[in-house]
């Protein structure tokens, strides 16, 4: 939050140094109307005094602000970080939800923490380390206060101060009211609360994950997490709610308990009570649609939070471009798999960060490897993929600066008969041109593939020593692909150089494809390319849930599926060729 402001911080101590905040209480004839002051103060995290932590979403504009006081220095702060403040100075941190232990006596400490205030945000050096301890930070937080906002602030925010109190409601075991009917009445609001812009942020995974007591906030109504847990415990239930025990002329549909069981806060509190899987592989997975500033915090945000992550392999360091952030976690993914063989998952995994990233990585790709010593340059990763044919013909090639110019009755003609194998979609090609534009020729001699069954150390070793020459790895021309027909019936789309009896090999759990050409040894494999591979009406049919969610082809999409000896592939690759064969 790099937002003008007259207070001037004060360099941390120690890497254990943290600064706290403490709120001015307002005397209660003047509650609302003072300004807001705050004192901050530096501690040690081993011998910090009981304090709270602020969860809140910053606000997609900075240009709206309102001034606080910090050591009675002027500061602008985001309008939804001043109403939160506003909300804590008038409550004195008395929030009073319906259950007695939530009630907070007076004596409680009054400091809190929080980011865009006790992190000295211009300072790059700080950030690095502060956002390293902040899972010590939330986690050792007697309380998180999560703000959800003021009722002025949403079109229907009335009702989701119902929803807050209706969820105490239905968790209330002297409540008269069955939960069934509670549900009924406020299903609508309870969805609007869900669907707060609150929830899409990346950054409360850890601060609701690691904290010991949640307290949610909006407006003047609060309620305790637990409240939370009680109701997707409930709502998951195949018996809740009961139809017996709806009202007559309900309006509470199985489409409505679907949305509510997809929403965020649920999978927040299945990773909150979980007692494992929380590894960082599996959270970027989870989380990858959650919304940050910095892409490169779609790993650091979750770092505190992952239990592989805790040996310090992994560091924030906003000092490094996302090339390079991408390069730290595929070498700590592939390291903690403790594999002897080829990974299977490695590929699947690329392309879950870069789709998390929704950001080009290809411009610091290529100075990252420049960067490197000649000796490290070499294709260090190993990388398992099957063979899904070879291809016999080009039915024809794409103009993609034309895409209009295609004539449609053209696919007609070259449709396969077998019903197991697709047709070629003309509407399907014309929505797929982005994807297109990635078959970008590769022209890459730090990386190799071989046909596994003849992979002996002997060959793989040859092949490691040939000196590796490094340029551009893709070439510049993005104008044409071209529409492909395999042995088996297939089709897909592949990059301008490539050649009838090139192979074309998938990789497992994901529909990442590449294009492989014969060396002059027949058991090496040149890699030519990106490829596109159509999905079988099969696999349409057959696909798992996981797998029906790619637009290509998946081979590994159902439980039949097997691979034989003379489709197993052995990839050797750099890690720039391994990020463009997973975009």
């Amino acid at each position: 939050m790099n937002l003008k402001s007259g207070y001037r911080y004060s360099p941390l101590e120690s890497s254990d140094s943290i600064r706290l905040l403490q709120v001015e209480n307002v005397p209660s004839t003047a509650k609302g109307r003072g300004p807001i002051r705050c004192w901050i103060r530096h501690f040690s995290l081993s011998n910090a005094p009981p304090y709270r932590a602020l969860s809140y979403a910053w606000g997609p504009d900075s240009s709206s602000t309102k001034k606080i006081f910090l050591n009675d220095k002027i500061v602008q702060v985001r309008r939804n970080l001043w109403e939160a403040l506003a909300h804590i100075q008038f409550a004195c941190f008395d929030f009073r939800t319906r259950e007695k232990e939530d009630v907070f006596a007076e004596e409680n400490s009054t400091w809190v923490w929080i980011d865009a205030l006790c992190i000295d945000q211009s300072n790059v050096k700080e950030r690095n380390h502060q956002v390293g301890v902040m899972g010590r930070i939330y986690g050792g937080a007697t309380e998180v206060l999560v703000w959800l906002g003021c009722e002025a602030d949403f079109r229907h925010g009335a009702r989701i101060s119902v929803a807050v109190e209706a969820l105490a409601l239905m968790n209330d075991d002297k409540s008269v009211q069955d939960p069934s009917q509670v549900l009924d009445r406020n299903h609508e609001a309870l969805l609007a609360l869900f669907q707060l812009p609150y929830w899409q942020r990346l950054w409360i995974v850890q601060e609701i994950c690691l904290a010991a007591k949640i307290t949610l906030l909006f407006d003047k109504v609060s309620t305790n997490w637990k409240n939370i847990t009680h109701f997707r415990k409930l709502l998951s239930t195949t018996c809740f709610p009961n139809k017996f025990s709806l009202p007559p002329g309900s309006t509470f549909t199985s489409a409505h308990k679907a949305d509510l069981l997809r929403c965020q806060a649920f999978r927040l509190d299945k990773h909150r009570t979980s007692s494992h899987g929380n590894v960082l592989g599996y959270l970027i997975e989870s989380f990858h649609s959650s919304l940050c500033t910095d892409p490169r915090d779609k790993v650091y945000a979750l770092i505190s939070l992952a239990e592989d992550c805790q040996n310090g392999q992994l560091q924030p360091n906003y000092f490094k471009t996302l090339f390079q952030v991408y390069a730290d976690v595929i070498h700590f993914y592939t390291s903690s798999r403790h594999s002897r063989g080829p990974s299977q998952h490695t590929p699947r995994f690329s392309q879950i960060l870069q789709r998390a990233f929704q950001c080009d990585l290809s411009a610091g790709a290529m100075e990252y490897q420049l960067r490197l010593h000649p000796s490290l340059r070499q294709p260090t990763l190993h990388i398992f993929g099957v063979s899904c044919g070879m291809i016999t013909k080009f039915i024809r090639g794409i103009d993609l600066e034309s895409p209009s110019s295609i004539d449609p009755a053209w696919y007609k003609d070259t449709a396969p008969a077998d019903p197991g194998i697709p047709s070629i979609s003309f509407s399907k090609h014309l929505a797929s041109l982005p994807e297109q534009r990635e078959l970008v020729p590769l022209q890459t001699r730090t990386s190799f593939a071989v046909q596994a069954k003849y992979a002996s150390r002997t060959l793989i070793e040859e092949n490691m020593r040939t000196p590796m020459s490094f340029g551009d790895i893709l070439l510049e021309d993005r104008s044409q692909t071209l529409q492909f027909l395999l042995d088996n019936g297939r089709t897909g789309c592949a990059p301008y150089n490539a050649l009838p009896g090139d192979v074309v090999v998938q990789f497992l759990g994901c529909d990442a494809a590449t294009v492989l050409r014969r060396g002059r040894d027949s058991r090496v494999f040149d890699i030519v390319g990106k490829a596109l591979v159509e999905k079988g009406k099969r696999e349409e049919k057959e696909a798992e849930p996981w797998a029906r969610k790619y637009k290509w082809g998946v081979p590994d999409y159902g439980e039949r599926f097997s691979w034989t000896e003379d489709q197993a592939v052995w990839f050797w690759l750099d890690l720039v060729t391994l990020q463009y064969l997973t975009l």
